[in-house]
């Protein structure tokens, strides 16, 4: 969890984005996926951290974090 937030702010551009209509609170919308990936802490590893946007205005959430 400490990596997350040196990994949104060192990196430079999404590494993949991803679209897809999916049903929240009984109404479709569309659900954007980024991954945001940097190489990060003591030992340099690359981490790589997943947010979503659900619908046009909203706002990102932390979704998830890999360690390779």
């Amino acid at each position: 969890m400490p990596l997350i937030a040196p990994v949104i702010r060192s990196c430079e551009r999404e590494t993949e984005i991803r679209q897809r209509y999916e049903v929240i609170g009984g109404k479709e919308v569309r659900v954007t996926y980024y991954a945001l990936e940097a190489k990060v802490g003591k030992d340099a590893a690359r981490v790589q951290v997943v947010t979503r946007k659900v619908g046009e205005k909203g706002h990102h959430y932390f979704q998830s974090i890999m360690k390779y």
